[in-house]
């Protein structure tokens, strides 16, 4: 398939999940402790795609974090963290899309900032100093 088409099916499946549409390749979800980004981030090295996320944590003193605030982490969505695009089917690619989302993202979506902490916890993403440093001051 090509980019065009790629993006607009990542576009109407985070659309159907509640995400605002930022650009053509990045969604936000907001929820009234962190807002996460969604980005389908090309590579510098290939015709492929890789999914990522980013927590904004709120109430860290600032409105817009600065990357010390933030944290970040990648879902393999293929057998492999890339998205070759221009060699997946549509469906296969929307298929994958969800199953990924159902097991890396869905707990986002319905545990909000209890997840969050969990994810810190277990090391399963990349929380910055600051952020860190907030989680542990919530964590009671």
């Amino acid at each position: 398939m090509d980019k065009k088409q790629f993006l607009s099916i990542a576009r109407e499946f985070f659309r159907e999940k509640g995400c605002q549409i930022i650009k053509n390749s990045r969604f936000i979800y907001q929820e009234p402790d962190f807002d996460v980004e969604f980005l389908m981030f090309h590579s510098n090295y290939g015709e492929y795609y890789y999914l990522e996320y980013f927590f904004y944590l709120h109430g860290m003193d600032s409105y817009y974090p600065k990357s010390l605030e933030s944290s970040s982490g990648r879902v393999k969505v293929m057998e492999k963290w890339e998205i070759e695009y221009l060699e997946i089917n549509p469906e296969v690619f929307a298929e994958r899309l969800e199953k990924a989302f159902d097991a890396v993202l869905k707990p986002i979506f319905e545990q909000g900032m209890q997840y969050v902490v969990e994810l810190w916890k277990k090391h399963k993403c990349l929380f910055f100093p600051d952020a860190v440093k907030y989680l542990k001051s919530i964590d009671k």
